[in-house]
């Protein structure tokens, strides 16, 4: 009789004890998902800022594409990170599914510009590029937004 009992309070310490860290684990994974689904977020904002920006320094500038480059008609290429500061005005809106183009500034040792496209409020990040600007050493600030809920 005595053995039942001791080997009974042994299976319900042990099945307390697993179904605590069953509860454990779980909660643990609820909040690991909950900050993942956030990060999802920032990672979706960056990646497109990051894309946009890319896309600016590497691309010669046409009507109605992403680029800011010189092209260079004698060597028949893009001369990357060489920008044209005035392609920078002509430069159209950039706007796709939940992103948006807020504004492209650049610095350089004699002169700081800076060009809004939106005065619309999202969450933002700004992705920075070292560039030539205008023949001169500068950096180009990329500011791209997500829409709130409910604008846009």
């Amino acid at each position: 009789m005595d053995k039942g009992i001791i080997f009974a309070t042994d299976a319900v310490i042990a099945f307390i004890v697993v179904l605590i860290t069953l509860m454990v684990f779980s909660i643990m994974l609820g909040s690991e998902s909950q900050s993942l689904a956030s990060s999802s977020k920032d990672y979706f904002l960056e990646q497109k800022t990051l894309a946009v920006a890319d896309a600016l320094v590497k691309n010669s500038y046409k009507e109605g594409e992403i680029g800011l480059c010189i092209f260079d008609a004698e060597k028949k290429r893009v001369l990357s990170n060489e920008i044209n500061s005035v392609n920078i005005y002509k430069l159209a809106k950039i706007e796709q599914d939940n992103f948006f183009l807020k504004s492209i500034s650049f610095s350089s040792p004699k002169r700081k510009e800076k060009r809004i496209f939106e005065k619309k409020e999202g969450e933002c990040i700004v992705a920075k590029r070292f560039v030539l600007i205008d023949g001169e050493k500068g950096m180009l600030f990329v500011e791209g937004c997500t829409f709130r809920e409910g604008e846009k």
